[in-house]
């Protein structure tokens, strides 16, 4: 039955899209849908369950409903479908689609062995997520173990969208906290982030654009090891990319409205309730917003984002500064602590080297993302057509400010700085790596305008014979 959960929360993200924007096709359309359903239905189940009304039959009965509301008002309101983004063809965009096709498949081969000899996932999933899914879906009489001060070693004041969404399948599968759930939540998130990569490119830069950056996702081990970790990780870089897909397509269409401001920023509290780092992320997208775009929409874009932000940071700072009894402040230091920290050069060399470090562990030697990507830089040398230029400076804005942000964690945090890193800094370039993908795909040459120049410039030597 969890999987009827699953199904709902497509769904009901599925209509509301629709009910507040034209299709971008029916891939990108399902896609950004399963983040949106899957983040509105999490905070749902958390606000059902402090309210003491998170039964199957609550939830159900309430999810139903918001789902029949939202396809009337989609029958009643259905807007044509915009045109995508180059249409031209690639004669070899089959090829791409095989090889995503089998990489794939290889990948979902190597998560099952890894869910079958280890289905709890690592330690942050059993000792943090999974275990307060359990409190939460105990219902009101258990949630507030999922905040208890015994819980100080593991982060009680964590937001709790990854556990309240294991949870809510777990109640509707009747209660029974099968291992599956934490798993099949996992790869939900990654196919989320994986479908709005791909739909999301190929409906703003062609659909080659699309099948080359999903392969070069799938070429990156870093970040799909953390699926069978069950970490938040992956689901964080869900919403993240979300919000930067829905701020550049404001962007290709300026004529738009205010929706896709909204959504964005509710894709962005969805990542402040999934992660402490998503809080940030809110603050860096509408500042990176408003300075791109202030000369034609920035003060008003950005005042946009936060409101359709509002509604789940409320929830958030609710949580943070109510809810949570104890809150671990792993930054407690004094002043002369940590200016020392500020002034050492050495901190500052470590931080570069592991950060550099970092980059050649992103895949294997010979399939290395950042190889792939020098391939397609110098591949793709043809300027046929103009990058939308400002979505992607919007994209790099806002993931280098989160970048310095997580270095300046790094430069004064008050833990071993090696041990720090060591334990976190993959998971932190994970986080933003789809999005980093995005922005230099949204920066790139579309191969369909590198194809039209090989055609015209075979044309001419023709005509000279």
């Amino acid at each position: 039955m969890w999987l009827v959960g699953i199904l709902v929360a497509v769904a009901l993200g599925y209509v509301w899209m629709r009910v507040f924007l034209p299709s971008e096709g029916v891939a990108l359309d399902v896609a950004l849908g399963a983040a949106l359903g899957t983040g509105a239905t999490g905070c749902l189940y958390f606000l059902m369950t402090i309210a003491g009304l998170a039964g199957v039959a609550w939830v159900t009965a309430t999810e139903v409903a918001l789902l029949a509301c939202g396809t009337a008002l989609f029958l009643r309101r259905r807007k044509p479908p915009l045109p995508a983004a180059g249409e031209e063809g690639f004669d070899w965009n089959w090829a791409l689609g095989l090889a995503l096709a089998g990489c794939l498949a290889l990948f979902l081969m190597s998560l099952a062995d890894a869910a079958q000899m280890n289905p709890q996932g690592e330690w942050d999933a059993w000792a943090i997520w999974n275990l307060r899914a359990k409190f939460l879906a105990g219902g009101p009489a258990t949630w507030r173990y999922a905040v208890s001060p015994w819980l100080s070693h593991t982060h009680p004041e964590y937001p709790l969208l990854v556990s309240a969404c294991i949870a809510r399948l777990w109640t509707y599968a009747g209660g029974e906290t099968a291992a599956a759930v934490p798993m099949a939540t996992a790869l939900l998130f990654l196919a989320i982030a994986g479908g709005v990569l791909i739909a999301g490119l190929a409906r703003l830069r062609g659909t080659s654009a699309g099948l080359l950056a999903g392969l070069v996702l799938m070429a990156s081990e870093l970040y799909l090891s953390q699926v069978a970790s069950q970490y938040a990780d992956v689901p964080l870089s869900a919403f993240l990319l979300a919000a930067l897909v829905m701020v550049s397509l404001k962007v290709r269409d300026d004529a738009s409205g205010a929706a896709p401001w909204w959504l964005a920023g509710a894709f962005a509290s969805f990542a402040a309730w999934t992660k402490n780092e998503g809080i940030l992320f809110v603050i860096f997208l509408a500042v990176s917003y408003g300075a791109v775009r202030w000369r034609r929409d920035g003060l008003r874009g950005a005042g946009a984002l936060a409101l359709g932000a509002a509604p789940i940071m409320a929830v958030v700072a609710w949580f943070k500064f109510v809810a949570v009894p104890v809150v671990d402040l792993p930054m407690r230091q004094t002043g002369a602590q940590m200016a020392s920290k500020l002034i050492d050069a050495g901190r500052y060399i470590v931080i570069v080297k592991a950060f550099l470090a970092q980059l050649v562990d992103l895949g294997k030697l010979y399939t290395h993302p950042l190889l792939l990507l020098a391939i397609l830089f110098f591949a793709l040398r043809t300027r046929a057509s103009k990058p939308p230029w400002e979505a992607a400076r919007v994209a790099f804005l806002t993931l280098g400010l989160m970048l310095a942000a997580y270095a300046g964690v790094f430069l004064i945090t008050p833990a071993d700085l090696a041990w720090h890193m060591d334990n976190s800094l993959g998971r932190l370039y994970g986080q933003l790596w789809p999005g980093v993908l995005l922005a230099i795909f949204l920066a790139l040459p579309r191969v369909e305008d590198l194809a039209v120049v090989h055609q015209v410039s075979g044309k001419r030597k023709r005509g000279k014979r």
